[in-house]
């Protein structure tokens, strides 16, 4: 049996700008040897954006039939649609397997990082810094909205310590 082995490179050249780029600045792409696009991501979004707006009618048309399949899937099988839709998410916003998520869990011990909490049921967040795209950790989804809302900032994070610390004391003395 002949096996080939495709080097891993932390670098490609977008076969559009033609610039190298850091391989996270392409989105994945499962029939390619390398299992990424050969456009990086502007690149890409802008070629889907110009043929959207050539092609309207064959994309909304797409769009419905593919609205009409999953709903039916979904109400023939929720559950299953749910956990489709989980591990489709994962890979594409974080680059995660549905293994990899699990095994954060387990080594969370099933509780939130931040608050130490089990995850209600509205599940787990996925912590990450929106600049670099880097997974901090896994949260529940009440910290990973009030990170957010605070805007991902130690500096804001502890603007909000000091305000509630203020009227702690206030209201013991």
């Amino acid at each position: 049996m002949v096996s080939i082995s495709v080097p891993i490179l932390d670098r490609k050249i977008c076969g559009c700008c033609k610039e190298s780029k850091s391989i996270s600045e392409f989105g994945m792409h499962k029939c390619s040897r390398d299992g990424l696009r050969a456009y990086c991501k502007p690149c890409w979004n802008s070629y889907k954006h110009k043929w959207r707006l050539a092609n309207r009618e064959k994309h909304d048309q797409h769009a419905r039939r593919k609205r009409e399949r999953d709903q039916d899937w979904k109400s023939r099988d929720p559950l299953q649609f749910n956990i489709k839709q989980r591990i489709y998410r994962l890979r594409r916003e974080y680059g995660l397997t549905e293994e990899q998520f699990q095994a954060m869990i387990v080594e969370n011990e099933g509780r939130c990082r931040c608050c130490g909490k089990v995850p209600g049921p509205e599940g787990w967040g996925i912590d990450h810094d929106h600049k670099t795209g880097e997974i901090r950790g896994l949260v529940c989804k009440s910290c990973n909205a009030g990170i957010g809302l605070l805007g991902d900032t130690l500096e804001r994070v502890q603007l909000a310590v000091d305000y509630l610390s203020g009227f702690r004391h206030a209201c013991t003395t």
